[in-house]
């Protein structure tokens, strides 16, 4: 693993924390667990294993479990379209001068709220193929 896909997968589960993102990892065994944070570093990355507060493992061994977007399902990409249409149906109420200033801000926002909700469905945005194991039906952590 080359220091910038050590630096990409960090960011990437830094970003994840507030999502309950699981990783793959081996830890006195194989173990599916929680991430609990990340050391950029040390790059290393925190384990909520219980009765162990100091479990932590170097970032090139850890997967994250991720969805691909292409298992995006109609009812999730309705929503998602949804939420990030809205916050541009929101510059319609400006007029032309206004909207100038804000639609940067509006803009940030819409992604941001885009961005957010895909990670707490766990979709992959950025790691390449083979940085995460996919989500499946038969391979789900999060149920």
């Amino acid at each position: 693993m080359t220091q910038e896909d050590k630096s990409l997968l960090l960011k990437d589960l830094s970003a994840r924390l507030p999502y309950g993102v699981k990783v793959h990892t081996w830890y006195n065994k194989p173990m599916d667990v929680k991430c609990t944070g990340v050391d950029v570093y040390t790059n290393t990355v925190n384990l909520d294993i219980p009765n162990d507060d100091d479990a932590k493992v170097y970032i090139e061994n850890v997967k994250p479990y991720l969805r691909p977007l292409s298992s995006m399902t109609d009812e999730e990409r309705e929503e998602w379209t949804d939420l990030f249409n809205k916050q541009l149906l929101e510059l319609e109420k400006y007029s032309d001068e206004d909207a100038e200033e804000v639609a940067p801000q509006m803009f940030a926002m819409s992604h941001f709220s885009s961005i957010n909700w895909l990670y707490s469905k766990h979709f992959n945005i950025i790691l390449p193929k083979g940085a995460f194991i996919e989500v499946t039906e038969e391979n789900n952590p999060y149920k």
